[in-house]
């Protein structure tokens, strides 16, 4: 698939969920502000090649979203900044301070608010502007939620990397 091919299932992805994501997001208020999200200018700016403050081309860099489980937030946080001294744009699950849990249950924080179905459709849409997904699979781990995002990701022809072996794929 060419990467023109992937912007526009992408888009067309987008333009499909624009609506449930509406819905869904602008019901509830943001937790820590209380203002609602503006997920119109989200999804705008996601599309957007917003191109160079310095008014020269620029090359633009690989983006890559890291999927797996919450439990493993702290390698994704490593990652991320690994990667990103790399220069490239990397995706990843919302990583929240301790304190902002309300449960005993910290790497399930989606599920303790209700919202685990629309965290889970807003990383397949980083899947969709991603060039690649890189799998935290630490000691092989791969939850029900990963293995969706993994499907998923083969399904429009994202390429899928792994941080271990797996001898699955």
């Amino acid at each position: 698939m060419t990467k023109i091919e992937k912007l526009i299932q992408a888009n067309e992805a987008l333009q499909r969920d624009k609506e449930y994501l509406i819905k869904k997001l602008n019901d509830k208020p943001e937790p820590i502000t209380g203002k609602f999200l503006d997920v119109e200018n989200i999804i705008l700016c996601v599309g957007r090649n917003m191109g160079s403050t310095t008014g020269k081309k620029r090359r633009l860099s690989r983006i890559i979203c890291l999927c797996g489980s919450t439990r493993f937030t702290r390698e994704m946080l490593i990652r991320q900044w690994e990667l990103t001294k790399q220069g490239f744009v990397v995706l990843g699950w919302c990583a929240l301070p301790d304190d902002y849990f309300r449960g005993e249950d910290r790497a399930h924080g989606a599920e303790e608010e209700g919202v685990k179905e629309i965290v889970d459709e807003v990383h397949k849409r980083k899947i969709d502007i991603s060039d690649e997904v890189f799998v935290l699979n630490i000691g092989g781990y791969i939850g029900e939620s990963t293995r969706s995002e993994i499907n998923y990701a083969h399904s429009i022809g994202v390429p899928v990397k792994f941080m271990e072996a797996n001898d699955g794929e």
